[in-house]
């Protein structure tokens, strides 16, 4: 249950990291970043088109695995849902090939 709660919550912060990341370079409260007035030589770093097309193509790139794992979200909720259910056979299994061995072996 709480892994699929997690997986929608990676989905959800990818496509929403992703939004942030290719919009923000481009409005004007990037011109106003504190990073520019903390580091003053930063500044034309930061304002460059070619830094603000890289952190767009990252953005895009976030978007592009949130909506991935969304578009397969099906398959691989049904491959957590069947390790979830071996999970708890595994676990046993192991449990009783301990009992089985003899005092002061170890596996």
């Amino acid at each position: 249950m709480w892994k699929r709660i997690l997986y929608f919550v990676f989905v959800l912060f990818a496509i929403e990291m992703g939004l942030f990341l290719a919009a923000l370079p481009w409005t004007s409260l990037w011109e106003r970043n504190i990073l520019g007035s903390l580091f003053p030589a930063f500044r034309p770093v930061l304002l460059s088109n070619y830094f603000r097309g890289a952190l767009t193509g990252l953005g895009l790139i976030d978007i592009w695995i949130g909506v991935s794992n969304l578009w397969n979200s099906r398959e691989n909720l049904a491959r957590m849902g069947k390790e979830e259910q071996a999970a708890p056979a595994a676990r046993h299994a192991g449990e009783g090939e301990m009992a089985s061995m003899p005092p002061g072996r170890k596996p």
